[in-house]
């Protein structure tokens, strides 16, 4: 009969030390902290709406915003690692990245014109509302 009990008190013990967790999920990334711009990049950029476009004559994907309300053409940013549920045309996006030179080989001539052409490495990307 004791040994009953104990076994019993044991299950008891091993189910209670079962609980979830007290440690809280950590928080997402916070790129305005965690971005540095160091080695070859020019500048970091935050929350900048912009649409999605596959450039044909880069090969890659690439998000159209414009830098400054002024500017006559948008700027443009080549995206190596576009997340597959953002490749679509149009698409509506808000960015944060790490912006570089672009060094992506052009495969064939584009007359589109865009202010400003940069290859970046995103730190944050989502749908916009």
């Amino acid at each position: 009969m004791k040994n009953i009990i104990a076994c019993l008190f044991l299950i008891g013990v091993l189910f209670a030390s079962c609980g979830k967790s007290e440690v809280a999920d950590p928080e997402p990334e916070d790129c305005e902290t965690t971005m540095v711009c160091e080695g070859d990049c020019l500048f970091t950029m935050h929350n900048v709406e912009g649409r999605v476009a596959f450039m044909n004559c880069y090969d890659t994907w690439s998000i159209f915003y414009f830098a400054d309300s002024e500017d006559e053409y948008e700027s443009v940013v080549l995206v190596v690692d576009m997340p597959e549920d953002y490749q679509e045309e149009g698409k509506a996006v808000l960015f944060s990245a790490t912006f570089f030179e672009n060094d992506i080989p052009l495969q064939f001539p584009d007359p589109i014109f865009f202010n400003r052409l940069h290859k970046v490495e995103l730190c944050n990307l989502e749908l916009q509302n």
